[in-house]
């Protein structure tokens, strides 16, 4: 019996192999990235640049508090140096009102100094200057527990004087029409001058 070889038919088309695409990034020899990969890159930069943006509006904000603060200081330091020189000229101990403006004074500057501690303790120079000068104020007359800075404490708000705190108003008064050279409200003005000349050029 004679075999019949089969010969193909032309209609069937022989199987071709399937070509898959490369990805772009392949061609380039890179990996593509995950998407996931992508949006955290996105919101890292959004957050980098909102933290810069409070910063410097946080900087700003505190440079302009602490120009606010030190211009405050220098306006009642101007004032308490009024005083004195109304204080060198008439004889205030009566004066009530000249007396609660002194004590107010006090405490207001007392009160710039420890927020100028907290803004910018690198002041240190600045707020040395200011706290001799505080403390010479304070603790007159010396070799007393009742200062100036005891009755500015003890009687700030109150609408009487004791009788020892006029006192001391009278003889700082005393003191410089007898001797303004030597008198202690001479050098309180000075050493205010100087304090001022010293923040407003530096």
């Amino acid at each position: 019996m004679t075999d019949i070889k089969k010969t193909p038919s032309y209609s069937e088309k022989p199987e071709e192999p399937i070509i898959v695409p490369r990805i772009e990034a392949d061609k380039k020899g890179g990996e593509k990235t995950p998407p996931y990969q992508s949006s955290q890159s996105i919101l890292q930069g959004a957050l980098f640049l909102f933290l810069k943006k409070i910063f410097t509006i946080f900087s700003k904000a505190r440079e302009n508090v602490e120009q606010l603060e030190e211009g405050d200081l220098i306006t009642h330091l101007k004032a308490l140096k009024k005083s004195f020189n109304i204080l060198k000229e008439e004889d205030q101990s009566q004066n009530s009102l000249f007396a609660q403006k002194l004590s107010d004074l006090w405490h207001t500057l007392l009160d710039h100094m420890a927020e100028l501690k907290l803004l910018d303790p690198k002041k240190h120079q600045e707020i040395e200057k200011i706290n001799i000068f505080m403390n010479e104020i304070k603790h007159y007359p010396k070799n007393t527990d009742h200062t100036l800075g005891y009755y500015f404490t003890e009687y700030a708000g109150q609408k009487w004087l004791p009788f020892p705190f006029m006192e001391i108003l009278k003889e700082l008064h005393n003191n410089y029409q007898e001797n303004p050279e030597k008198s202690h409200l001479l050098r309180w003005t000075k050493e205010i001058d100087d304090i001022l000349v010293y923040l407003e050029n530096r």
